[in-house]
């Protein structure tokens, strides 16, 4: 064997055995902050996805009342903005094919995955 085909040999094996995992998930996103006070925004790594609708409880999965996105699985930042741009409440999200883990620091989050849907209301 030739000198270079096994280190070759060796990086494709490392390569192939790296594969991103690119689930997608439907995620709700809602608030139980009353907006007739205060408008609240969703934003995404910075980015805005719209307002962030009122709800007296918890929607399900599917529920068109709640603010939907369709997510990679992936790390995201997670924030609700207030008519000002004020943020109320920043969460980090990971979203894994089998896990969702949040860790915020400012305001709350409450979320629940089921499957490949994920339910997540921002409050402060």
């Amino acid at each position: 064997m030739r000198p270079f085909v096994l280190p070759l040999l060796i990086m494709f094996a490392v390569v192939s055995g790296c594969r991103k995992n690119d689930t997608l998930f439907n995620a709700y996103f809602w608030t139980s902050v009353d907006t007739t006070q205060s408008r609240l925004s969703l934003f995404v790594d910075g980015e805005p996805k719209g307002p962030l609708p009122y709800l007296e409880n918890e929607p399900s999965c599917g529920d068109v009342h709640a603010l939907a996105l369709t997510l990679r699985s992936g790390k995201y930042r997670i924030e609700a903005r207030d008519e000002h741009g004020t943020v109320r409440s920043q969460q980090t999200c990971k979203i894994t094919e089998h896990k969702l883990s949040a860790s915020g620091t400012v305001g709350g989050e409450r979320a629940k995955t089921d499957g490949h849907c994920l339910v997540i209301g921002l409050f402060y």
